[in-house]
């Protein structure tokens, strides 16, 4: 079957692009001819002037909203993050506007949506499109892998729910990535959904190492701290955690950070491998990212996650609660309980009982996706 996979923008978050590659993979060994839809908002300083005043707009009238990248930042990461995409996710043709037209070369027998919070309203300036308003042909199969509302809420106007609604009665099969999204599909929606893992955990620690050519692992006592929304509370974390667990800090992946005040001798270069191989080669992981907590787990790394609540806490708690590692998430209000945190980092975890849940998770999405292709 050809498939075309529509997913966030690929352009400059990590476990966006990983996620991407792994859904790509398990399609692919699955028999079946996959192609990610490479749209990308048009990244003029005049688009983004129009696109900030819009999200200011919304933030003014008390949405939740995500306000885009500069064309500086984006261009900066699309640097280190375009080889990846080079090699390892198999694309469309670049595109700045979804339309039939502009898909019908590539005679898409199924589309998939999913997973990176495609179906969050705040996070998507089009959100019609991720609900596949641009496919017209009735014998296209529509489907929502993982697709990720991120919060625990509805937080759609109601004609965009209308509309979405109306859109997501078209699909054959949802699944989604958080447990509250089930409900969130069902009332809002009018759809059952499944409640499936992101596509990064249907691959295992050896799948991203051999597919990614990493090396050897190198002993390296270190803290790998990825961190999305830096604040003077975490540097001060960090600070106390680098004295106590006398382990060096290595930042990866946040060029934000390196204004830190806290010292660390080695940095990670933003590559996607070297992302990767920073969380596979640390003794500790410290993240407020969920595909930072994602890789924690599949690399079997002790780990805190910080709450993210305006990114979506939603997605931490269905992970770990599938883990079974609730406790290995902390709230933004006890960032500064030090003796907790370092203690959370230094305690032990059964890493044959995450992976036998993650086993049997992995099972009911593998037949998700057979059942629905």
């Amino acid at each position: 079957m050809r498939i075309g996979i529509l997913t966030q923008p690929l352009y400059s978050n990590y476990g966006g692009l990983l996620q991407a590659f792994a859904m790509q993979e398990i399609l692919k060994r699955m028999g079946h001819d996959v192609l990610t839809v490479d749209w990308s908002n048009d990244n003029s300083y005049m688009r983004w002037c129009i696109d900030y005043c819009k999200s200011l707009v919304r933030c003014l009238m008390m949405h939740p909203v995500q306000f885009p990248l500069s064309p500086t930042k984006v261009n900066y990461m699309r640097k280190y993050t375009n080889p990846f995409i080079a090699s390892h996710i198999a694309t469309t043709k670049a595109m700045h506007h979804i339309s039939a037209e502009e898909l019908k070369q590539y005679e898409f027998d199924a589309y998939i949506v999913g997973s990176d919070q495609v179906w969050r309203w705040a996070y998507n300036a089009h959100i019609e499109w991720m609900y596949l308003s641009f496919v017209k042909d009735e014998s296209v199969k529509r489907i929502a892998y993982a697709a990720s509302i991120g919060i625990a809420y509805w937080d759609y106007p109601q004609d965009k729910s209308i509309m979405c609604a109306t859109l997501a009665q078209q699909f054959n099969a949802i699944s989604v990535r958080e447990k509250d999204a089930v409900s969130l599909v069902k009332e809002y929606l009018g759809m059952p959904a499944q409640y499936v893992l992101d596509p990064t955990l249907l691959l295992n620690a050896t799948d991203y190492e051999q597919l990614l050519l990493l090396g050897p692992v190198k002993p390296d006592t270190s803290i790998a701290v990825y961190i999305l929304d830096m604040t003077e509370n975490k540097r001060l974390l960090l600070d106390d955690l680098q004295k106590r667990l006398h382990c060096k800090i290595n930042v990866i992946g946040n060029p934000d950070a390196q204004n830190s005040s806290f010292s660390y001798r080695d940095r990670q270069s933003p590559p996607v491998e070297d992302w990767l191989n920073g969380i596979r080669k640390a003794d500790y992981v410290l993240t407020d990212s969920f595909h930072g907590t994602v890789f924690s787990i599949i690399f079997h790394k002790q780990f805190v996650c910080l709450g993210n609540k305006d990114r979506g806490n939603s997605r931490f708690e269905s992970l770990l609660e599938m883990a079974g590692l609730e406790k290995r998430q902390v709230d933004q209000s006890d960032v500064l309980n030090y003796d907790m945190i370092s203690s959370r980092l230094c305690e032990p975890i059964d890493w044959k009982a995450v992976d036998k849940r993650k086993q049997a998770m992995q099972t009911i999405s593998y037949s998700f996706l057979m059942k629905n292709l």
